[in-house]
């Protein structure tokens, strides 16, 4: 290992067993002065005996950020959980209110219903009580006539209350005036 301003380069060596002869001749000599230039060279610019000091503290810090990673990772993915549970059971929740909210309304739609039926009803009684009759316009007006005599009052209540109090379609505003075109009773 160099200083990141040096290069860096590999050596190729050949090791071959030697003789003690071969040890104290110029094989040995040269084995000798290599190995006192790596070491120069080492303590002037590798410093491995340091490194190899700093490796278990190195080591030791690798593997607390690792740990800490996990940790981190392992929070995070509880968090996605109970975040994921606070929703389902959030639904839950909203389900059975927008439920709610669905039954209000259908009771006051059916509240509505009966009280726009007794209004009719109740304006049928008054017509017969004033002898008049309702003439609908197909615009939504109406015109009051005089009631002849012959006029079925009963037989307008009846058809309004028929009209009004059927289960099969809600009553609107727009087809409650048809209830009023009774034909006269011979």
């Amino acid at each position: 290992m160099t200083d990141d301003n040096q290069r860096k380069g590999w050596i190729r060596a050949s090791i071959q067993a030697i003789t003690q002869s071969q040890w104290f001749g110029i094989a040995g000599h040269w084995f000798r002065i290599t190995g006192d230039a790596v070491k120069k060279y080492n303590d002037d610019h590798v410093h491995i005996e340091e490194k190899i000091q700093q490796a278990p503290d190195a080591a030791w810090n690798t593997l607390q950020i690792k740990s800490s990673q996990t940790e981190l990772n392992l929070a995070q993915v509880e968090e996605k959980k109970i975040a994921a549970e606070f929703a389902r059971r959030t639904m839950t929740a909203r389900a059975r209110q927008e439920e709610a909210t669905a039954d209000l309304a259908e009771t006051n739609a059916q509240l509505g219903r009966i009280k726009l039926a007794e209004a009719w009803v109740d304006l049928s009684k008054k017509l017969k009580d004033a002898g008049v009759m309702l003439n609908p316009h197909p615009d939504g007006r109406f015109t009051l006539y005089p009631a002849p005599q012959s006029y079925d009052f009963k037989a307008l209540e009846v058809a309004v209350e028929k009209q009004l109090l059927s289960p099969a379609d809600e009553p609107t505003p727009a087809r409650l005036p048809s209830a009023f075109t009774i034909q006269q009773s011979e």
